[in-house]
């Protein structure tokens, strides 16, 4: 800003009214603002890259009602010539916040407050100086923190069962109640605390082939492309031995 010095200020009372004179070359602050034709159109809105949309975020360790630490980083491509992001969040239980990021990513941390366990949905756009406005705001886009969910309900082998087999090798049929949203489970087999089979599928029933008597442990958890992490697993044991 260009700063005149006034070499004279003359005051001027007359029937009670001051008069005041302004040097010739001092300008009004409002005649500073950049002249309309040297600002340009803003470009299009910035592009959200993650979390994918309907994304659901999860403390691995937190059981449920124990205090949970969720990070949640919002990313979005950067903005040619752009000084100041504008991110809005919106939750189910809050209404709009409105902040302002000097990079192209926030970090959004949710803990010990059960009330932030809901749906958000956010976007951005993108401001500069050099434009006009602000660009459009960008696609908006939700996710989720939650409690990470516990099961699935296992159905047989019982806890415990003793299955009585004829010769090796045989199988079993391992089975399980669904749990909804989940697209697959993770099917772990264990003798001891040896994993002897993985594997992963969209059904709720696994032939497991059966190649010693001993005490096995099974372990269900469920899982989906849109969850952080796996369900807190189910778990029991079944005993093989020969028929006598």
């Amino acid at each position: 800003m260009k700063i005149c010095k006034m070499r004279a200020i003359i005051i001027v009372a007359l029937c009670g009214t001051v008069l005041f004179y302004t040097p010739q070359g001092c300008k009004d602050p409002s005649q500073y603002a950049p002249p309309p034709d040297t600002l340009y159109p803003p470009p299009g809105a910035p592009q959200l890259i993650s979390p994918i949309d309907h994304y659901i975020f999860m403390d691995p360790d937190a059981t449920m009602y124990s205090p949970f630490f969720i990070e949640v980083e919002l990313l979005w491509d950067s903005v040619e010539n752009a000084e100041i992001y504008e991110l809005e969040i919106i939750t189910d239980n809050l209404p709009p916040n409105i902040i302002h990021c000097e990079s192209n990513y926030w970090i959004l941390v949710i803990h010990d407050d059960i009330t932030k366990l809901c749906g958000y949905q956010w976007r951005v756009r993108a401001g500069s100086a050099q434009w006009e406005a602000m660009t459009d705001w960008s696609e908006q886009r939700h996710f989720e923190a939650r409690w990470r969910p516990y099961g699935p309900e296992l159905i047989s082998p019982t806890n415990y069962e003793i299955i009585n087999i004829d010769t090796l090798p045989s199988f079993v049929e391992l089975t399980w109640l669904p749990i909804g949203e989940a697209e697959y489970y993770e099917v772990s087999v264990f003798i001891d605390t040896t994993l002897v089979d993985y594997s992963l599928t969209a059904l709720t029933t696994y032939t497991y082939i059966i190649e010693d008597t001993t005490l096995y442990r099974w372990q269900i958890r469920a899982g989906s492309s849109l969850w952080q992490h796996f369900s807190f697993p189910a778990s029991w044991y079944f005993f093989v031995q020969l028929s006598k």
